[in-house]
């Protein structure tokens, strides 16, 4: 398996920030889309922890 490359500071704010705009979305959203949105933001969270370590 290929070794993955850590990701830098620049991409981690990039991909923080869009997961920020993604939990804002949900205070508008209607209940089925607030969920999927929920799950999203929990998988880019997911990404995200995983790339620092």
């Amino acid at each position: 398996m290929p070794r993955r490359r850590k990701a830098d500071k620049a991409e981690l704010v990039a991909r923080l920030e869009a997961v920020r705009v993604t939990i804002a979305d949900m205070k508008d959203a209607m209940p089925t889309m607030a969920r999927e949105l929920r799950r999203s933001a929990d998988e880019a969270l997911e990404d995200i922890i995983e790339a620092i370590r």
